[in-house]
């Protein structure tokens, strides 16, 4: 009778540490952010999980998009001011035709940006992250939770706020 019991006791404990592992995402409030393939300037492969253990600011941009350039002296700044506390992931939706890495390249070396730009030549992060419309930025916290988004051109003060939310968690 005493090993009955103690077997069901294991067995609740085994069921509600599956359960509690299992809804960890749901306890939080947050969806994990979706993991995908891009590359840096010299077509390295990275991932977005690498970058686990800071938080992200996730941005999909495009040279030929008006919007997008606007807000990149938002983003410099803010790269500037947090860059060693969060990684910034400026990503270039590459399509190999109008977006080339040469061509995101060469804007932002004419523009002077320092913040580390990627591409997403696989079309892995616009998948993933249901691109449709640029510019696009999602707000990653360290443990790789996606706290925020904001499927349109970002302001001073809304980028700040995303960066506010990721840096409390």
């Amino acid at each position: 009778m005493k090993r009955l019991i103690s077997l069901a006791l294991v067995a609740i404990i085994a069921c509600l540490s599956l359960f509690s592992c299992a809804n960890e995402q749901e306890r939080r409030g947050y969806e994990m952010a979706p993991d995908f393939r891009f590359v840096n300037r010299d077509g390295d492969g990275l991932t977005l999980k690498k970058f686990r253990g800071k938080p992200v600011v996730l941005n999909f941009w495009q040279t030929t998009c008006p919007p997008c350039r606007a807000e990149m002296p938002d983003f410099e700044n803010a790269y500037l001011e947090y860059g060693d506390r969060i990684d910034f992931i400026i990503l270039n939706v590459t399509n190999g035709y109008s977006q080339t890495i040469e061509i995101a390249y060469d804007y932002i070396e004419k523009m002077g940006y320092t913040f580390p730009v990627y591409y997403d030549v696989y079309g892995q992060g616009a998948y993933a992250y249901d691109i449709s419309t640029i510019p696009a930025t999602f707000f990653i916290d360290e443990e790789g939770y996606l706290i925020s988004y904001a499927r349109t051109m970002l302001t001073k003060d809304t980028l700040q706020q995303g960066i506010d939310m990721i840096l409390e968690q």
